[in-house]
């Protein structure tokens, strides 16, 4: 017991003298003998970075911290004057920002203006490396009018905020909003040179009115969208050196012809849903997309009118979503066969009551001509061994 009292003396002592001289720099602890460049790879390799679940494999190397003054970075700069000088001067750990819906004090002024304080400096500290910035909005941001429509207004506390965020646009990197503050943003004439993925999905259907802060993004190579007109693309102020488009709604089938003519770098494209599920007009030409590897249809849009007309020669995965039934498949077969592509799995989801399920195994077996494996909602079949492919492109 003496030797806990004993032990609380000496910490309370030590805490008086950090309180009245500070923290000593030539303080005897090894770690502090250290040199700077190995604290800071330290520090790197300190500071918890998660992914955040997206839907699309590009996604994968989006990162983003939470700001917690108990967890790394923050935690580096209370610890002492060389610890918080170390932390402070390495970009690298300030360069991804993530702001939960919790995060936002509900009243409060000064906590809101400690709020601001704290994303000011970290923005700073990240000085001009590429930001990784994700923001959650709030069902505050929802106001209802007096005829009971939703008018979307970014909450108040985004007057403080926001204008902090939009002072380092030069150097965004990564943008994962919601609607609301993506709309606020779209409005404003923003420049965001090192632009790379923009993100902003929501159930509510509305589709990119503007470009906005999409027309100095020359490099932009990711965007996930709830949907995109192609009137907009007519302006030419989306980059079309894009790889990955996400959509959650395609509003007419006939958009999508338009999608892939005007983007022929396009690596990856995962469409949700077809609001219409005909087609306006009947595209005049057959469009051969060379470079789309990946590509989540859903079956409305598998008919005849739509994939007759497109091919896919470097395709390697697709995906068909919602219900479908046989014509879906061999329709499907079609457009492989006239691609003449090396598909590596073919997966059809949420089959319907149409097609039982080992209807679908027999049928699918046909497919196997196009790819080696062929998934049926959670069951896999695989191209047999014995099955010799001959691939025959068609010119």
């Amino acid at each position: 017991m003496s030797l806990i009292i004993a032990k609380d003396k000496r910490a309370n002592m030590l805490e008086a003298e950090e309180e009245l001289h500070g923290p000593s720099l030539t303080h005897t602890t090894p770690i502090t003998r250290l040199p700077i460049e190995l604290l800071q790879d330290i520090f790197l390799q300190c500071t918890q970075i998660t992914p955040l679940g997206l839907t699309q494999g590009a996604d994968a190397d989006i990162r983003f911290l939470q700001p917690d003054p108990a967890e790394a970075p923050l935690l580096f700069t209370q610890v002492c004057k060389l610890w918080r000088t170390v932390a402070t001067s390495t970009p690298e750990l300030w360069v991804s920002i993530q702001l939960s819906r919790h995060a936002y004090p509900a009243a409060p002024e000064q906590a809101l203006q400690s709020l601001c304080s704290m994303v000011k400096a970290w923005l700073s500290n990240s000085q001009n490396l590429p930001l990784k910035i994700h923001l959650e909005g709030d069902v505050g941001c929802i106001r209802h009018g007096e005829l009971g429509e939703a008018q979307l207004m970014p909450p108040s506390l985004w007057d403080g905020i926001l204008p902090i965020f939009i002072s380092h646009a030069s150097h965004w990197s990564t943008i994962i909003f919601p609607r609301t503050l993506a709309e606020y943003l779209f409005a404003r004439d923003v420049c965001t040179p090192m632009l790379k993925t923009f993100s902003s999905q929501s159930w509510t259907p509305y589709w990119l009115p503007s470009t906005g802060i999409l027309h100095t993004a020359r490099d932009l190579t990711c965007l996930r969208l709830q949907m995109i007109r192609p009137e907009v693309l007519a302006e030419g102020s989306v980059s079309r050196g894009l790889r990955y488009l996400s959509l959650t709604n395609c509003f007419d089938p006939a958009d999508l012809f338009d999608i892939l003519e005007y983007f022929p770098e396009l690596l990856s494209l995962h469409v949700g849903s077809s609001t219409l599920g005909y087609l306006h007009y009947k595209p005049v030409k057959h469009i051969t997309h060379h470079k789309l590897e990946y590509f989540a249809v859903p079956q409305i849009l598998v008919s005849p009118e739509v994939l007759d007309l497109i091919s896919f020669p470097s395709l390697r995965k697709l995906i068909v979503q919602g219900p479908w039934t046989v014509s879906h498949v061999r329709c499907v077969a079609s457009m492989l066969s006239r691609s003449a592509c090396l598909l590596q799995i073919l997966e059809f989801c949420d089959n319907g009551d149409e097609i039982s399920q080992l209807g679908a195994q027999v049928e699918a077996k046909r497919l196997f001509e196009f790819t080696p494996l062929v998934r049926i909602g959670k069951v896999d079949l695989y191209r047999p061994t014995s099955l010799k492919i001959v691939y025959t492109p068609v010119l």
